[in-house]
């Protein structure tokens, strides 16, 4: 993936900071939480995502890494769109019990 202007070939912390925006939908859970979606602003490339969804569970520590395809949505509004990646609920239950979703790879798909 290049950037418009002078070739240069954008690193991957340069794609998940310019390209991946997290987009917050409905709410969630009784803490008021609401559902985690990924976007990817870029004009014109779909951009594949590495994510590592981690939470604790009985006092451990349990992660997945997941894979996922964001298609281009540069033009998408404020609130959630059809071309968004739900990644899930952040505080889904009475218990408090934390859901992360962290972005560890971006590239072109």
């Amino acid at each position: 993936m290049t950037a418009d202007g002078p070739q240069h070939e954008l690193t991957v912390d340069e794609i998940k900071m310019q390209y991946i925006k997290p987009v917050f939908g409905a709410d969630c859970g009784p803490f008021g939480a609401k559902v985690l979606y990924f976007r990817n602003v870029h004009p014109r490339i779909a951009i594949r995502i590495t994510v590592r969804h981690h939470w604790i569970y009985n006092g451990e520590q349990r992660e997945e890494i997941q894979e996922h395809v964001l298609p281009s949505n540069p033009n998408a509004g404020p609130g959630v769109s059809p071309l968004d990646t739900r990644m899930g609920c952040p505080i889904p239950g009475p218990t408090g019990q934390r859901f992360h979703w962290d972005v560890t790879d971006a590239r072109p798909a």
